[in-house]
């Protein structure tokens, strides 16, 4: 059914979620509506507000009838059909309860990998979830807009101002509202450890400060104020614990990493496996010397040696020499570059583990190593961000007949 005075208001029937969160239904003429907002079941009112080939996307305008798992938001920037446009993008899943968020996210996850039977349905572990969805962030980046400091609308153009924000840590959430008086740069990053408390950074690129960030038994790392670190500490330890375990389980005596960082991983595996020599390999200059003076820190910098180098042109550099029994590779949200896959692959290492921000390009990534002979083992989600659309993973990939 439409509105005649509006030919772009529907009431749709939401079958399912898609992954990031919006609502899936079908238009009277069978076209998929993507609804941001609604929970399956319900029936919504909803403007289509951009069509396209193969997909329409829609503004919801109110509820019809209600799903029995919505619940309040907390959070006053969360959507709502009464902010239009005007709320905070940040968040998908605040309109339902946590468990419901981790089943959903589950689903989706496991969606990516047994289409094309990527992996034996079996071999998904159980989701790990974060211990807690608030307040467990240690860095937000905010930008300045017309009425201060906040997110970006999903237009990338507009700011929301914000006060508050849940999911920082509460010592960042005490620094928000003193943003507003006393700064003006046009971006600041807000970046809180236990050992630095909160740190505001204003807008350069340089390296800056050294802080310090504490993983459970696996000890402190630096890295430079600028650099990347996992914003979850709780989870960033849980996920540290499952590689390694991976790493003791499949006897990794010689272990390349890509997209290293500040040499984390290595690192705790060299920590905890003695006879472990790793070599890792990362495009930041300022993430490299980090991670040369966190093996230095660790006492396992005679086996843990470290090249700032970009990982497709290194691999075909050092494509002759790549005696290795594992692999390890935690790529950006866009995955491997197709030439540093293929590169990888041809060399034959007998166990890459995955980690991945992003299931689409995970999926995409396991269709080229299947092509070489790699097949899953296990795969298993981590919860690294309550809240948002998105979720990390560990995939341990074998190579056949090995």
């Amino acid at each position: 059914m439409n509105d005649t005075s509006n030919p772009l208001l529907f009431q749709l029937r939401i079958d399912r979620l898609a992954y990031g969160g919006d609502g899936i239904a079908r238009l009277p003429d069978g076209m998929t509506a993507f609804v941001p907002g609604a929970l399956p079941g319900e029936l919504v009112e909803a403007e289509v507000i951009l069509k396209k080939r193969n997909f329409a996307r829609c503004r919801l305008h109110r509820i019809i009838e209600t799903s029995p798992e919505r619940i309040e938001a907390q959070c006053p920037y969360f959507f709502t059909p009464a902010h239009g446009e005007n709320f905070c993008p940040g968040c998908t899943w605040l309109h339902l309860s946590y468990q419901d968020e981790i089943r959903y996210k589950q689903e989706q996850f496991a969606s990516f990998l047994l289409r094309d039977d990527l992996i034996e349905a079996s071999a998904i572990m159980a989701p790990a979830a974060s211990a807690e969805r608030f307040g467990m962030r240690n860095k937000l980046k905010l930008s300045r807009g017309d009425n201060g400091y906040g997110y970006y609308r999903q237009d990338n153009e507009t700011v929301i101002s914000v006060s508050d924000c849940l999911l920082a840590a509460k010592e960042i959430r005490q620094e928000i509202a003193d943003l507003h008086k006393n700064n003006n740069s046009p971006q600041v990053t807000l970046r809180q450890t236990a050992k630095d408390g909160v740190i505001v950074c204003s807008g350069t690129d340089a390296p800056g400060r050294v802080l310090t960030e504490t993983l459970g038994d696996f000890g402190e790392f630096q890295v430079s104020e600028t650099g990347f670190f996992q914003t979850n500490i709780q989870m960033a330890t849980l996920l540290t614990g499952r590689v390694v375990s991976l790493l003791k389980e499949n006897g990794c005596r010689k272990l390349l990493e890509l997209y290293c960082g500040v040499g984390v991983f290595s690192i705790a595996a060299a920590g905890a496996i003695p006879q472990l020599c790793s070599t890792g390999v990362e495009v930041n200059p300022a993430a490299i010397a980090s991670a040369k003076i966190n093996a230095a820190n660790h006492k396992v910098s005679e086996r843990c040696r470290f090249f700032a180098a970009d990982a497709a042109r290194w691999l075909k550099k050092e494509r002759k020499r790549l005696q290795y029994d594992s692999v390890l590779i935690d790529p950006p949200r866009s995955g491997m570059a197709k030439d540093a896959l293929e590169t990888l692959a041809a060399a034959r290492i007998p166990n890459i583990i995955y980690v991945s921000c992003a299931p689409d390009t995970l999926r995409r990534d396991l269709l080229r190593l299947r092509e070489y002979g790699y097949h899953a083992a296990t795969s298993g989600m981590l919860d690294m961000f309550p809240g948002t659309a998105h979720f990390e993973s560990v995939t341990l990939l074998k190579l056949k007949n090995f």
